[in-house]
């Protein structure tokens, strides 16, 4: 009888959420979703998700102010909302954010970054009484300081949305005050991404035969913790032992040229190909064509890209020492490295290149775990989750 009742309770408290989205008037403020880069990949994932929501008759209407793009190049409108291009002026955006809240009075204000989340420590009539939620991706905690405009924003969030449970952990040092409103939601693969790259991503006959390496991630000077620098001196070692080996990079940044000139001190022009910035279409072939995905970083507060790779059936190599290890399931799917560890990280590529078997093993692994782990609907349903509990149970502290 005890759990049956719980049972019904837990029933009755779902009706009751869902009853609350359904009455619900959500504006979503985003960076933009036209940029480049694994925000905006994020930001995209949860427009969709409101978009289907509010379709379906769950949410009254979903709003949209997007910093950052342009009406040259404008997003698909929302089905049921407006929409608002600020075109990368903070003023305007300010401005409309603050506009729709007062005229429409929402229910929940949703930010996919610390960024746009400041505007609710000004200075602006009714804007502190709003409910909001934020994205945190872990990145951003590191210069995040007490008594700064960001730091008050996150204090003052309804609801704290991680990408992971090592990002809440992080969260929770840096602003113990958030714990309780702290709700882990791990990403998905893109679903506009998924519906590109299913076409051939299961083409019948298709085997990897070449040993190739390949690693997705921005050469951004001021974070140079993707691992980059590792990866190429572990690779002078994998070269030597095996010169038909290839290693693929894919991204750009002003941190380029002395990633290229270091592949020319080492003599890898040969085996160290830098394909810059590509489009989808081009990235899932690259994906569906290298042997092992490699990202052995340190900064990772999820990592959209292993769940890619691993969506393609692709093994990844990555550091233990950041949320790589939610995602790599050690034996498994992968294995994982200590972060600098450059003699370790040959070990470990070299264990997966010289063993086709093996990495055949682990991919399929990997592309069974992304296909229910990293999957849009479990996204879409931890998200509208989130955003339905219920208003006034963390009430907000001064700022």
């Amino acid at each position: 009888m005890e759990t049956e009742g719980a049972a019904v309770a837990e029933m009755d408290r779902g009706a009751r959420a869902e009853n609350d989205v359904a009455r619900s008037r959500i504006l979503f403020v985003s960076q933009g979703l036209t940029c480049e880069g694994g925000i905006a990949s994020v930001a995209r994932s949860v427009a969709y998700a409101l978009d289907e929501t509010a379709l379906c008759g769950r949410m009254r209407a979903v709003d949209r102010v997007l910093v950052n793009d342009r009406a040259a190049d404008p997003p698909t409108q929302p089905t049921k909302g407006i929409q608002i291009l600020a075109g990368a002026n903070k003023l305007r955006a300010v401005w409309s954010v603050w506009r729709l809240s007062q005229s429409v009075g929402y229910d929940l204000i949703l930010f996919d970054h610390i960024g746009p989340a400041r505007i609710m420590t000004l200075p602006l009539p009714g804007i502190s009484s709003r409910r909001y939620a934020v994205f945190i991706y872990g990145i951003e905690l590191d210069n995040l300081k007490p008594g700064t405009r960001a730091y008050r924003a996150l204090l003052g969030a309804d609801k704290v949305l991680t990408i992971s449970l090592y990002t809440a952990s992080r969260i929770r040092r840096v602003a113990s005050e958030t714990a309780s409103r702290i709700v882990p939601i791990p990403l998905c693969v893109e679903p506009a991404r998924a519906a590109r790259w299913r076409r051939n991503v299961d083409e019948p006959g298709f085997v990897r035969t070449d040993p190739v390496a390949l690693i997705v991630a921005r050469m951004d000077a001021r974070e140079r913790g993707k691992g980059h620098d590792h990866l190429i001196e572990a690779w002078s070692r994998v070269h030597a032992e095996m010169p038909e080996a290839r290693l693929w990079i894919v991204g750009d940044g002003d941190d380029r040229p002395r990633y290229e000139d270091k592949v020319r001190r080492l003599g890898l022009e040969e085996a160290v190909e830098f394909l810059g910035r590509v489009d989808d279409d081009t990235l899932g072939d690259l994906y569906r064509r290298a042997s092992i995905f490699v990202m052995p970083s340190r900064q990772e507060g999820f990592g959209i890209v292993y769940a890619e790779a691993m969506w393609h059936g692709l093994p990844c190599i990555a550091s233990r020492d950041d949320a790589a290890r939610e995602i790599i399931d050690e034996g498994r799917n992968g294995v994982t490295v200590g972060y600098g560890d450059v003699s370790g990280l040959y070990e470990k590529l070299m264990g997966c290149l010289r063993d086709p078997e093996l990495v055949a093993r682990l991919g399929k692994v990997a592309r069974a775990q992304a296909l229910e782990r990293f999957s849009y609907d479990r996204f879409k349903h931890d998200l509208i989750e989130a955003l339905a509990l219920q208003p006034g149970n963390s009430p907000k502290p001064e700022n």
